[in-house]
């Protein structure tokens, strides 16, 4: 008796990764709508010891839910063009991180890179705010980014 092989169909592969990209896609968004308005970053602040990161993170997870829960179905037994989605969701996954690199996120606020002694990115040398405020002076040995303490959460 001799076996044929079957061969499956790629779309449920193809629905996972485009909805996982989406899902990335959606917390790009929601990372630049909340830069983007004050009311939007207070809607997605569910449980305030964390901030809006539970909201983000939570709508993005439900979108990535939705968009797999939608596709499975509609592209399990179908045979998909493998490089058309490929791109759809590398193009989701590139847009989404994008949205979530701060000097991105910051520009509706009128803040295009980081600058030296803004205290909330203390941590983060950026060569495009050299640009804007001349040479980072060197560092001695003592002068560390770590050394930098924290404010204390009361």
């Amino acid at each position: 008796m001799t076996t044929v092989p079957i061969e499956k169909p790629n779309g449920p592969a193809l629905a996972a990764i485009v909805a996982a990209s989406f899902g990335v896609f959606v917390l790009g968004l929601c990372t630049f709508l909340a830069e983007l308005s004050a009311g939007i970053l207070n809607a997605l602040n569910w449980w305030p010891p964390v901030g809006p990161l539970v909201g983000k993170t939570s709508i993005a997870v439900i979108a990535w839910l939705v968009a797999w829960a939608a596709l499975h179905p509609a592209w399990g037994r179908r045979e998909l063009s493998f490089r058309v989605w490929w791109r759809v969701a590398l193009g989701l996954l590139l847009i989404g991180f994008l949205l979530t690199f701060p000097p991105i996120f910051q520009i509706p606020r009128g803040k295009l890179s980081y600058r030296q002694g803004d205290p909330s990115c203390a941590y983060v040398s950026c060569s495009f705010s050299r640009k804007l405020t001349g040479p980072t002076p060197p560092r001695t040995s003592s002068s560390s980014p770590l050394s930098t303490a924290a404010p204390a959460l009361t």
